[in-house]
């Protein structure tokens, strides 16, 4: 196995590589040419003995699979370091922290949280804004926001958190007199209950915008998909965590399990520049993830998982 002191001067040369997408930007940001850059990313690919870039013609490249795991994982560990430098000169908390969550994620995930976090931080007051869609954090006055498969340049900072698993689900009652499910393919034939937001879920194994069922049911927001579930009005993909209650109490099963065991969506924190880095914005998502972690291992997925 390398040791971390083989690569670590390594690593932040090739991290700025895998996020400028150019040898020549991540040259220009360490004051180096584009071979220097390019020879200390093969240095590192040498000692890791895999590829981390897939080379084409006309000097551009692509991250391998090895590379954007690993491209992933310094995102968080270099944004984490950025975060503690940056944060020396503020390091005193308290005052009020305004987070914006997707709705159901804020109501059944967050809030549960701030209850034990007002006990462990009682200086720091946490206002809870619950939307959908895009975060506007000036225009609504917000630090920081949790949002799903975001992409990197929509937000000027972002932390990951962890991925949300999603699960197909339905109730027994609907299942019983529909055609049994045994395949993905097998769903051409029920009636499936979207979001006009599932282009989010683009990124799974299966896509469930490319099934063809035998009807659509569109709801825009996740509380009524799954009423409507409980209702018997179809199948539908939804995260773990929205679900469980219902999955536990059985109003509602889950399908096709394991094959949708690698279903999952990253989760971010989101803020404008310098939110992310202040002391109440790290106090408050080091405390939520380490919650998360001890009561969510079930609905999401942590670390490389």
């Amino acid at each position: 196995m390398v040791g971390v002191d083989q690569v670590v001067a390594h690593l932040y040369p090739f991290w700025l590589v895998a996020e400028t997408g150019s040898f020549t930007r991540a040259g220009e940001m360490l004051g180096l040419t584009q071979s220097a850059v390019s020879y200390q990313v093969k240095i590192l690919e040498s000692k890791l003995d895999r590829p981390l870039l897939i080379r084409l013609p006309r000097n551009r490249f692509k991250l391998s699979s090895e590379g954007e795991q690993l491209a992933e994982h310094l995102q968080g560990m270099f944004g984490n370091l950025k975060a503690i430098l940056d944060g020396l000169d503020n390091p005193n908390i308290g005052g009020t922290l305004r987070v914006a969550a997707p709705v159901v994620f804020g109501s059944s995930i967050i809030t549960p949280f701030l209850a034990s976090f007002a006990k462990s931080v009682p200086e720091l007051e946490v206002e809870l804004v619950l939307l959908d869609g895009f975060i506007d954090f000036f225009g609504q006055n917000l630090d920081v926001g949790f949002c799903f498969g975001v992409k990197k340049d929509r937000y000027q900072g972002a932390r990951r958190c962890f991925g949300s698993r999603i699960v197909l689900v339905s109730s027994q009652d609907y299942l019983d007199q529909a055609p049994p499910i045994k395949d993905f393919k097998d769903l051409g034939q029920h009636e499936v209950v979207i979001n006009p937001d599932w282009r989010l879920f683009e990124q799974l194994p299966i896509n469930p915008m490319a099934i063809q069922p035998k009807r659509w049911r569109v709801f825009n927001n996740t509380y009524a998909m799954i009423e409507a579930l409980r209702c018997g009005m179809g199948v539908s993909f939804l995260p773990a965590y929205s679900v469980a209650r219902d999955l536990a109490e059985g109003r509602l099963v889950q399908i096709l399990n394991p094959l949708t065991d690698g279903f999952n969506i990253q989760t971010y924190c989101v803020g404008p520049e310098g939110s992310m880095a202040s002391a109440n914005a790290r106090a408050f998502l080091d405390a939520f993830i380490q919650y998360a972690r001890q009561r969510y291992d079930q609905s999401f997925v942590f670390g490389g998982a």
